[in-house]
């Protein structure tokens, strides 16, 4: 199957009445095989064809794969789309794929989607791995995007430590 098509029959398998709507088990195989090969050749059909999934849990692999391949040729692109999306989990995918993804080639972008993260426990851990990442790279500005935040007082302080120690 190809193009509309292909789009068409995954889009069907993922609507009320398929069986395959949320609280029921989903092929999570198809969704990331489809996610995959529809992001490598229409990624904003693939941004917008993913919110219609109606299972969380598949709907969250099609979001990762889509922004697995997005942020490796256009993390730009990625990233204004996550901002047309509301914060939640389906944005905390996004935002913890470009974050794993961009935190050594741009710090500042991934700390400002690690800071975005509504999980609290992703949002520590992407906000941790951004600062480290972001001090081992010498370059400057940490100490301020910190400072910038609305981090509790224990996170900006436990923020600002690593980069004293290391």
């Amino acid at each position: 199957m190809s193009g509309e098509r292909g789009a068409d029959f995954y889009r069907s398998l993922f609507q009320e009445g398929s069986g395959l709507e949320q609280g029921n088990e989903v092929p999570l195989e198809a969704v990331a095989s489809f996610s995959q090969k529809r992001a490598r050749m229409d990624l904003e059909g693939a941004a917008r064809w993913a919110p219609e999934i109606k299972s969380d849990k598949a709907r969250g692999s099609a979001y990762k794969n889509i922004a697995e391949s997005w942020v490796r040729f256009d993390p730009e692109g990625l990233s204004h789309w996550m901002e047309t999306l509301p914060g939640g989990d389906d944005r905390d995918v996004l935002a913890q794929v470009y974050v794993t993804k961009m935190v050594n080639f741009e710090p500042r972008a991934a700390f400002k989607w690690a800071d975005q993260i509504v999980d609290p426990v992703a949002r520590e851990e992407s906000l941790l791995r951004s600062v480290r990442a972001w001090n081992s790279l010498g370059v400057d500005g940490a100490r301020e995007a910190i400072g910038e935040t609305a981090l509790s007082p224990e996170m900006r302080s436990r923020l600002m430590g690593l980069l004293e120690r290391e």
